[in-house]
Parts: structure tokens; C-alpha cells; sequence
């Protein structure tokens, strides 16, 4: 099974999403692309806090730094530039992308300097954006899933705190394919009174 995966790394509730995926797919045959979508492109023209603002740059900065390795070393690297940008940000409270260190921790060439102040990486991360949104709709952020395919079907989603592990993350994969399959489903949803629980780091 072909799953795009939207992120954004400055996203809590995307990480943890993530962190599901990745443990699905060692129970079920699932193969992952991480796909770019800025939340700093999506609320671009909203006035949120300096300190708002600057943490969505960092993403920015960060999502041209991945479609950048993507170009170079594959898609399969960008996963390896994720985690290693989800742990340092997430676990180890950093903030502010060290990229060129997190491209060498992950064992990348080194990054060409300039390359996350690059508005022309924009060009491809809106792209990949613009393909997640005429899947999903349009009122969306991250994460997204997409199921790949002749006809693809994904969702903003699925939300969750703590996510699940072992056969409940297979699980609740299959469940989403099942809703996923049915033409007039649209959406689920419940109040939310947790905030992202991050197990340790990867």
C-alpha cells in the first residue's frame, strides 16, 4: 500500500501521527512518502504572534531543506531528515533548525549554504501542497494521509494523543483503508481535551 504522508515538523499532532505510520508499517506492507506541506504557506496573510510567526518559518525553512535532499538522495532520505528534525525539535525542545547538522546526522551530503533561505524551494513544496489539497479539500493542515492509487483518498488526520502501538497501530490503519473505500464518507470527529503525548525519543 502507497501512503503519502503530509508534514510539517514544527507540528506536535503531525509527529505523533507519524510515529503511528511508522509502527504500522512494520505489521502491515505499507510503503511511506514524506511529502511537504507548510503551515507557514497555509497561514501565510494571518498575524499571529513574532514568536508564532518565527517557529512557522522554521518549518518553512525546514520543509525546503527536505524537498531539497529529496531531489538529491530520494524520498526514502527525507523520512531519515524527519525524524531526526521531529527529535531534536519535539524531544530535545530546540528552536531553531540546525540544519546543516541534521542533514550530517542522518548521514546526508553536506547542504549547500543558502538552501533553507531558498524561496525557490517553495515552488515544489506548494506544489505538493496543491496535489494533498485536491485530495482533501481545501480546509486542512497537517497531517495528511493520502492512500495512493488510480483514484486517491486521504484525510486531515487522524488526530490522536496518545497514538497507538503494535497490532492496535495495524489496526487502526485497516480501519482508515475501510473508511477510506466508502465514497460518501466524509468526516469524524470529537472534542479534544489532550494535547500530544511523545513517547521517547527515536
Amino acid at each position: 500500500m502507497q501512503v503519502s504522508f503530509y508534514f510539517d515538523p514544527i507540528c506536535p499532532w503531525c509527529w505523533e501521527t507519524a510515529r503511528w505510520l511508522i509502527e504500522a508499517r512494520s505489521h502491515r506492507p505499507i510503503e511511506i512518502d514524506w511529502r511537504p506541506f507548510s503551515l507557514d504557506v497555509k497561514n501565510e496573510g494571518a498575524s499571529p504572534s513574532e514568536r508564532g510567526k518565527r517557529i512557522r518559518l522554521e518549518g518553512r525553512r525546514a520543509l525546503r531543506v527536505a524537498e531539497y535532499v529529496r531531489v538529491e538522495s530520494g524520498p526514502s532520505a527525507v523520512e531519515k531528515l524527519y525524524v531526526e528534525m521531529a527529535r531534536r525539535w519535539h524531544h530535545e525542545g530546540e528552536r531553531a533548525f540546525d540544519l546543516a547538522s541534521i542533514v550530517e546526522a542522518v548521514g546526508l551530503e553536506a547542504l549547500p549554504i543558502g538552501t533553507a533561505d531558498d524561496s525557490d524551494w517553495d515552488g515544489p513544496v506548494e506544489a505538493a501542497m496543491a496535489e494533498a489539497m485536491s485530495v482533501v479539500g481545501e480546509d486542512v493542515g497537517v497531517p495528511i494521509v493520502v492512500f495512493e492509487g488510480t483514484d486517491p483518498v486521504g484525510f486531515y488526520g487522524p488526530i490522536m494523543a496518545p497514538a497507538p502501538r503494535g497490532e492496535e497501530a495495524a489496526d487502526l490503519f485497516d480501519h482508515l483503508i475501510a473508511l477510506a473505500r466508502l465514497p460518501g464518507f466524509f468526516e469524524l470527529k470529537r472534542g479534544r481535551d489532550a494535547r500530544p503525548q511523545l513517547r521517547g525519543a527515536p
